[in-house]
């Protein structure tokens, strides 16, 4: 899921820059983060990584703290185009910034009816 380029002539050595969609890194087949090509004349690029590159989904839960903050109490689950926070069992919030413990059941009241 890469843009497009515009129609540009480019001189010989010039580099160009792929940028991906929000939620995809641009890499090669080895993974490595790549997004240049130079241009070689003739109409050839060559790409600036050994391999050629593609726009892959990031996970963002892989890479917590860098791309998902998620609270220490909750669980990080990742979506397409993002990812989502959602508290441990036992504790309630949103997730991010917050993740509270439950309280204590209290000792069930019990009503006499005469």
């Amino acid at each position: 899921d890469t843009q497009a380029l515009q129609q540009e002539e480019f001189k010989v050595g010039s580099t160009v820059r792929y940028t991906c969609s929000a939620g995809y890194s641009f890499e090669d087949a080895s993974g490595n983060q790549t997004e240049a090509f130079m241009c070689l004349g003739g109409g050839e690029w060559q790409w600036l990584s050994r391999e050629a590159a593609e726009c892959f989904p990031v996970n963002e839960c892989l890479n917590s703290g860098r791309f998902a903050v998620c609270h220490d109490d909750a669980i990080c689950t990742d979506t397409p185009d993002a990812y989502e926070c959602s508290c441990k069992q036992h504790f309630y919030g949103d997730g991010k910034s917050y993740c509270l413990p439950e309280p204590p059941c209290r000792s069930p009241v019990i009503v006499e009816v005469e």
